[in-house]
């Protein structure tokens, strides 16, 4: 009976205590942790493809294009900010050795024949850019994002006269860029990507020949990247 009695007070006691005024006061709702794993500083590699085109305009003669292609590999740094609503800003640049180039063999024409009498080279050799990124994350993995900002290309431009003399002359090209790119987390800290870029340079002039060349490429590489906490 002892037992019974203590039994029903205490029970007595916990609904008293689950009612204030009638109404059932329920625990506080703590709402869960959300992780940030995207603000922050982040280092990586990258490497890719890259096409680009060259209209190169002779002091005399026809303008003729040039259509160098090959691989872009390099590195690339950079900081985002997430925001609540899970829209990513962020800066970044990048660095890439580029080995890409093609070259023209130019020829004399006249009534009676057509003679080569010169050929032409161009090639790009780095390319750099100083860029914003704006996305938006889905589901704390994914990352959808557009960039664009200041770009820089190293090209050399090679004549070969009828003599077999060659010279060459080096110019740093700049111009503007615009992207968009897809990024996954491999882990908390690991990122992978995939990003295109277009890339337009101001016309540049060239004692060689003499000439002007007005450039642009695309450019399309995978890369992956490690966030420090």
């Amino acid at each position: 009976m002892k037992k019974l009695i203590l039994s029903t007070i205490a029970s007595a006691a916990l609904v008293t205590a689950s009612w204030a005024g009638g109404k059932l006061v329920e625990p506080p709702h703590v709402p869960p942790v959300v992780v940030d794993n995207w603000s922050g500083p982040y280092v990586g590699l990258q490497a890719g493809y890259l096409a680009g085109k060259a209209t190169v305009t002779p002091m005399s003669g026809d303008a003729f294009t040039l259509k160098p292609n090959g691989i872009a590999g390099g590195l690339f740094a950079g900081y985002n900010w997430l925001t609540p609503s899970n829209l990513l800003f962020g800066v970044e640049a990048d660095i890439n050795g580029v080995s890409a180039s093609k070259s023209k063999e130019l020829f004399r024409r006249d009534s009676a024949y057509v003679e080569p009498i010169s050929i032409y080279k161009f090639e790009q050799n780095w390319d750099a850019s100083l860029r914003l990124r704006v996305g938006g994350v889905i589901e704390d993995k994914y990352l959808i994002y557009a960039t664009g900002g200041a770009t820089w290309a190293g090209v050399k431009a090679s004549y070969t006269n009828a003599l077999s003399v060659t010279t060459s002359e080096k110019k740093t090209l700049n111009g503007w860029t615009l992207g968009a790119g897809v990024e996954m987390k491999v882990t908390d800290n690991v990122n992978a990507r995939l990003q295109y870029r277009y890339n337009s340079y101001s016309k540049k002039q060239f004692n060689l020949g003499p000439s002007s060349v007005k450039y642009k490429n695309n450019m399309i590489q995978a890369g992956v990247s490690y966030k420090f906490n």
